[in-house]
Order: C-alpha cells, then structure tokens, then sequence
C-alpha cells in the first residue's frame, strides 16, 4: 500500500505496507527451518536463564523475609499487647488493616525449662494460629475442657511424652499478677515447633480457660496485617495516636524491618546480577547464528531495498522475526527455567520440608524472564541491520562474505596441496575466530579457578576440625540452643544405650551427663580468675569487656568478684565423651593422669582458657561437689561442641568440672543422659543409620552426625561459589555455541567457492580431507591458546586467593578439570561440524551452488 504525501509542494509516494513483513518473515522461516529451529532453541535457553536468576533471586529474599517472621513468631505485621476487647475492636476498624487477629492469654507457663522462651497459656484462637503457624499436624485443636495443645519444643524442654492423652502438668503464671499456679491437662495435638521462635501458645478451650481465671479482667493481643506496610514502626505509633492508644505496647514484624529487608535484598542482588552475563551471552548468541546467514541476509535486503521496501519495514521485518522466535521458545523457556529452579531450591534454602521454589513461588519472575528474553532476542535481531544500512542495493546484491584475500592470490604460483588449502582457510573469519576464543578464555579462566578454590576446600579438615565423633545423640531437651537442657529428661535410655552398644558397625562409645550446682570460691580460688578479667590491654581495655554484651555472663562473673558464689556444671564423661574433653590436647595448667582421673577423686576444670585468659581455680585447689571434696587435677579449654542445648541464664558464667560417669552417677542420680557420641565402622554406615533411624523413632531424640557436617560443608561451598558458577558455565555454553557457529559460518559462506573446487576436478574426499585439515588445524591452534592461558591465569588467581584467604579447611589442590572435559567437546566439534555441513552442502548439484540464490 502507498500511500500520497506532499513535501515541499512535491506530492511523494509513501510505502506503508506492513503485511508484506509478516509474509516475507513466514517464508524466510518456511524456507530456512534449521535455522529457525536452532534460533527458537537459543531463545528457550536464554529464557530458562532468565527465569531461573529471576525466580532464585526472588527465592533468596522471600527466604530470609521468611526466617525474619519465624523469629518474629507471626506472620502479622504488628502486634498489639495488654488491649481491653473494645480497644481491640477499636483499633481493628481503622483504614488500612487488611486482616487482625486476637489473643487473649490467662498466662504465662514459669517452669525454670522455659527461661530462654515465652509460651502463653491461651484460648483457642484459629486466626492467631495459622498467623504464627500454630496449628497442631499430629492430634487436634482442644475440643473439650482441660484439653491442651503444645509445640514440640515445650513438650521436650518439659519431658512431656509424644503421645495423645498424656497428663501434663504444667506450672504457670496468671496475667494479671497471680501467685504460681500448678495445673494439669490433657494432651490433645501438637505441632512442629519453628526453632528461631522465641515466642508460642499453649492452646486450651474457652471454658478451660474461664474456669482457672474466672475473674481475671479480658486482656487481648491483636495482630493486624497491613495493605501497605511501610515503616511499621511510624505505622503503628500512628494508629495508637488515631485511637488516643498511647500507652499500648506493639512490637513490629522483622520481616518489615528496614534494615532486615535491606540485607535481604543485598542477599538476592548477587543473583540478579547474574542477568547482566545473560544479556551479554544471550544477545551473542542469538547474534551469531543469526550471523551465521549474513551475506545471504544483505543481499536479500538489498533486493526488497531495490524493490521499495522503506527503512522502516526492515525494521520491521526484524521486529516480527524477534516476535515469532520470542513466541516460539517463551514458554518453552519458562518451564525448563521453573524445572532448574525446582531441582536447585532445596540446596539453596535449607531446612525447609516444602520445596522452596514452591513455598516461595511468584509470578512476577515468568514476567521479568520474558521481558528480558524480549529485549535480548529484539537487540540480537536488529543488530544486523547495521550493516544493512551501509550497503546500497547494488552493493548489498553483490555482497559475498569471505572472499579470499591477497594471500591467496600470491600463492597462485604455488603448487595447490589439500594441506595448503586447509592453512590457508585458516584466515576467513578472523573476527569471529577472536570472538569465540575470548568467550571460552574468559568462561575457562573462570571456572577452572572457581573449581581450584573449591576444591581446595578440604573436607576431611573440616569433618575432624567439627565432629569429635561420627553420630552424637541428643536429648529431646537438648536440641536448641534456645532450649534448657532438662536434667531430668529421659528420651536417651538404658536399653537405647545398650541397643548402641551391641550393634556390630559401633567401634566406640561415650556418654556425658550434667547438672548446675551453686559453689563457692575462696579468695585463693577466685584471685586469678578476677586478676585475669580485670587486667587491662595495652589499649586500657580490660579483659571483661569482650562479654560486655551479654548481662547474664557479666551479671555472673561481678557476682563471682564480689561474694565467691558462681554456678558450676559438673559433667560425667565416660569413654569417647572423656577423649572429646579432651579433643583439643591443650592442659594449661596441670598433668592429666588417666589413672588417678578413675579413681573419681579428681576433676577436671575447663574453661575459656587461653594464655591471656584464665576462667577457672588453680590446679590443686579443693572443690565441693555434691557433698564430696575433690581436687582439681588439670585445668584445659572448655569443649562447646560435645554436649547441645543451652544451660541455664545464671550459669552463662560457670567453671565446668569433668569427673568419671560412675562418680557423677553416685552423686546426683536420678539425672538423664544429655548426649552420647558414636564412632562407627564407615564401611557399615548405611546399615548402621537405618538401625539408627528405626531405633530412634518417636523418642525425641535427634542426631547430629558427621555426615551432617559432610553436608553442611559441601552446601557451604555451593552456596559460596554457586553464582560464579553458574555465571561461567553460561558462559561456557555460549562459547561452545560460538565456537560451532564459527565452523557453520566458515562452511556456509563458501558454499559457492566449494563448488568451485569440484567443478575444476577436486573429488568429495579430497574436500573432506580439506576441511578436516582445517578443522584440526582450527581446533589445535585453539586448544593452544586455551591451555597456556587458562593454565597460567589459574595458578596466579588460585596462588593469589591462597595467600589472601584466612580459612582452616584449605589443601591447596591445582585443577583444570573444566578444560580438560571441554577440549574433547571442542575436537568433537572440530571434526563433525564441518563434515556434516559439507555433507548437507553436497545434497544440492554443483550447478545450482554455483547461483547465487536467496
């Protein structure tokens, strides 16, 4: 369609026929449907990355966001305490609120277990439930009067047994002031308890709880989820003073908190910075395959330009071939981007039950991927037209890419050798040679020094610096260090113990048990404790300054300095937990004498004990325990990873005091087994675990073992070099790509000159001969490059990083395993890709290669 337009008095025909761009890009796909299929397949993949860093990003943040609210202990964004009803109501009809649930608690559970944790005795509440994910999975709601439901943590800090029915008796505190009341329930459900939660509900009926507070004044939290949270704190602050609430205490969700999202954001940058290496790679190599028909693209466009066809429907002609590849390969995309994120997740987001990328799905990455992919496959398809531009139609209709240069004109006089003309094919493209060798350079240099530093990570180092033992049991009171061990927790029994040591994989065994006693230190036993704390640094800094954030610790020690009363942790070692006292094989004071040790005359005091620093009594010194006196026989460094759970606030400070199991037992029975260690034979360690896992069902018990510090190590080292992984093997891939598109370009532009050569009497072998010369000579010369490059970047960055990393676990190990699996792939290429082209090329006469055709 023209169309007339009148410039400086000159009517002009306009072309302004867009239909004809649709058609031209139906039959270009039509007839060129290798290509069109490696293009759509290009597209998919730079899809599938976009949508994978977009959705991985999105996942990190959500993830962390997410541990902020457990911590929280509610998913509400504010939370209202100590609120009449009405004033609850109140505040609940204000503007902005999109959800609010109640609370209304009679108290607080006070037995000594619960110090490092808050659990209100409450009626029930379902929105207040699934807020804070309080909602029992094993059992029910209670139904019926004296019913309760529990988290799993508080029935293990309490030694409540995990069975439907069971009594318990709990101690609590009413919320309006009440002396300590002891009462007891029912146990109806429980469920899974969120280990950074600090704060939970013990649920119990309406009439549970009207009958142990019956007038009691109705005190109500409310929690309420904004439309727009913001600055919740300003937030807040703002609705007490709409409702004239002033006086109402509030906390607000971390989730929400400026600085908590700030981190995680930061967290999820690194993965969306990804993107920008996809950008990169996905507009290369969309580019050149796009590239790969570059002279019979300019000659096609220099004859539609000859035809009339305007600037403006070549610009949109490439826009409609980048919308059809963008539609073909988007939902393609989306899927294998959807799959690699599923697979990933649960090795990025640990400790999850529910597949993360499920938990944490989103929409807004599939739009974010196919935006990008949009800008990617448009940017890769305008390109070419630059030089469309700079043709005129006659030139663009002559245009031959390749053409062979001087060289090849002086060598005329020289007798022509397949060898010779393989050499000499080795000068087309050097452009695009140089291209291909900085994309691989740059992607090998990456991953082989990612893959030395990671593999310099020394696994066995870590494992023994960590795990004193192969498995270390714990009790069901000792699994968080927001737990206080409960002494008198029995999950850890005689006829487990002896189910242990009668399995033939157990090669040794020890138990360690505990209790908090109050001593007394005389000025002579306490004198270089204090003398240690209170000595300065050449800064003026006393010792005591390190714990100055930690007031039970300090409140402790000046209880120490000024009266001699301190807490004391007697511990009962026997087997394997005593050589995991003693793991670290440093005696600062003192002779350990295993001999005397067995007599239970003797203890052993450990402590934060440095040259600098001394924590505990001189050796020698006579100490009361449990009604005996002993002597303490050595003094060495405290072992914090052989026992779990967290001692009580009062013994933040403490001298810890090692004697014989059977000592211990004979002066503080009735106690339980805190932990127990296992060394096991390695070569039965499946069969040993399955026993283990059978043994151990429904006690409570957990186990930290050292194939948990295997994984713990190895999702260390994933996560740390998971990005410039990734990053490179991207890259990686588009240098592979880029490497078989040089050899399809070298062969696709000399279709017409091969038919040369056979027209003057050079047979199919011969041509083959030729190009698998060339293809050699082209890998070699490449592989060349490649090896003495990457070999030498390698060993200075991985030198480098050595010298400037301050980590324990490292055996320098030099690898180039990246290289070495990509030189066969690249021979592989190096060989089939020319002789499957020549042999596609072959299928047309000679005859008709010599045309030149669009």
């Amino acid at each position: 369609m023209r169309k007339k337009q009148r410039r400086n008095g000159v009517i002009m025909l306009q072309n302004n026929n867009l239909k004809i761009c649709r058609r031209l890009v139906w039959r270009d796909i039509k007839f060129h449907k290798g290509r069109s299929i490696f293009l759509v397949t290009a597209v998919a993949l730079v899809c599938m990355l976009y949508t994978f860093s977009f959705s991985l990003g999105g996942m990190i943040r959500d993830g962390y966001l997410y541990t902020y609210r457990m911590m929280y202990g509610s998913n509400s964004h504010i939370l209202f305490f100590d609120m009449s009803k009405a004033q609850a109501q109140t505040l609940c009809k204000l503007s902005g609120i999109r959800e609010a649930v109640t609370l209304s608690a009679v108290g607080t559970l006070s037995d000594d277990m619960m110090e490092y944790r808050s659990v209100k005795l409450t009626a029930v509440s379902e929105g207040w439930a699934k807020a804070t994910e309080s909602v029992p999975f094993v059992g029910r709601m209670p139904e019926q009067k004296w019913e309760i439901a529990l988290d799993e943590l508080t029935m293990n800090s309490l030694a409540i047994p995990h069975e439907i029915g069971t009594e318990v008796v709990l101690r609590w505190k009413p919320a309006d002031g009440g002396a300590e009341r002891t009462d007891r329930f029912r146990l109806c459900g429980w469920w899974e308890s969120l280990m950074g939660q600090t704060e939970t509900c013990a649920w119990i009926t309406e009439e549970t709880a009207q009958a142990l507070c019956p007038d009691a004044p109705a005190r109500t939290a409310l929690g309420v989820t904004l439309y727009r949270p913001g600055n919740l704190e300003e937030q807040a602050q703002d609705m007490l003073d709409r409702v004239g609430l002033q006086t109402v205490s509030y906390t607000t969700n971390l989730a929400y908190n400026e600085t908590k999202r700030e981190f995680a954001d930061s967290a999820a940058m690194g993965f969306y910075q990804m993107n920008l290496i996809v950008v990169l790679c996905g507009v290369l190599m969309i580019y050149n395959i796009v590239r790969i028909s570059a002279g019979q693209n300019i000659r096609f466009y220099g004859r539609v330009k000859s035809l009339g066809m305007s600037p403006r429907q070549i610009r949109v002609l490439a826009m409609e071939q980048a919308a059809f590849y963008f539609v073909s390969a988007v939902v393609p995309g989306w899927g294998l981007g959807i799959l690699l994120h599923v697979a990933v997740a649960p090795y990025v987001v640990i400790g999850m039950e529910q597949n993360p990328a499920i938990r944490f799905f989103r929409i807004w990455p599939l739009a974010a991927g196919a935006l990008f992919t949009w800008l990617t496959t448009l940017a890769a398809c305008v390109l070419p037209l630059r030089r469309v531009r700079m043709c005129s139609p006659a030139s663009a209709m002559r245009f031959v890419e390749g053409r062979p240069g001087k060289k090849d004109y002086r060598g005329r006089r020289r007798r022509t050798t397949v060898w010779r003309m393989a050499v000499s094919g080795l000068t087309r493209q050097k452009g695009q040679s140089l291209l291909t060798v900085f994309s691989l350079l740059l992607s090998l240099c990456i991953l082989c020094g990612i893959w030395t530093q990671q593999a310099s990570y020394d696994e066995d180092k870590y494992v023994d610096g960590l795990s004193l033992s192969d498995y270390r049991l714990e009790d069901a009171s000792a699994t968080s260090t927001l737990q206080r061990y409960n002494p008198a927790s029995r999950s850890i029994t005689a006829q487990l113990l002896q189910a242990l040591t009668e399995h033939p994989a157990v090669t040794d065994l020890g138990t360690v048990s505990s209790v908090e006693v109050p001593l007394y230190a005389d000025e002579a036993m306490r004198a270089p404790i204090v003398d240690s704390f209170e000595k300065e640094d050449e800064n003026g800094v006393p010792g005591k300054a390190v714990m100055a954030g930690n007031p039970d610790w300090m409140a402790g020690y000046e209880k120490l300095r000024e009266s001699g009363e301190y807490i004391g942790v007697v511990m009962g070692v026997e087997g394997l937990m005593l050589d995991n006292a003693m793991a670290q094989g440093i005696i600062m004071e003192g002779t350990f004498v295993p001999e005397k040790f067995a007599t239970g005359d003797y203890v052993l005091a450990a402590g934060a004990n440095s040259p600098d620093i001394r924590t505990t009594p001189p050796v020698g010194s006579k100490v009361e325990l449990g009604g005996r006196e002993f002597e303490i026989m050595a003094a060495l460094p405290y072992e914090s990873t052989m026992v779990s759970g967290a001692d009580s606030r009062q013994a933040q400070f403490n001298v810890t005091y090692y004697m014989p199991m059977e000592t211990f037992d004979t002066l503080f029975p009735g106690h339980g087994i805190r932990n127990v260690a296992v060394d096991i034979d390695r070569e039965q360690q499946a069969a040993f675990e399955a026993f283990l896992e059978q043994l151990l069902e429904g006690t409570g018990v957990t186990v930290t073992s050292f194939t948990t510090y295997q994984w713990n190590f190895h999702n260390a080292v994933f996560h740390q070099y998971m990005i410039p992984f990734f990053v490179g093997s991207v890259m990686l891939m588009i240098g592979i790509l880029n490497f078989c598109n040089a050899l399809v370009s070298r062969m696709l532009v000399r279709r017409k000159e091969f038919a040369v050569y056979e027209s003057l009497g050079m047979t199919g072998r011969q041509l083959r001969n030729m190009l698998l010369w060339e293809g050699l000579l082209y890998y070699g010369i490449m592989s060349l490059i490649l090896v003495s490059v990457t070999s030498a970047v390698t060993w200075i960055w991985g030198r480098w990083w050595l010298a400037n990393t301050n980590t324990w676990c490292i055996t320098w190990r030099f690898s180039l395993l990246p290289l070495w699996l990509v030189l066969p792939v690249l021979f592989a290429a190096a060989v089939a890709v020319p002789l499957c082209c020549l042999k596609m090329l072959r299928q047309e006469s000679v005859t008709l290669r010599l045309r030149v055709v669009d």
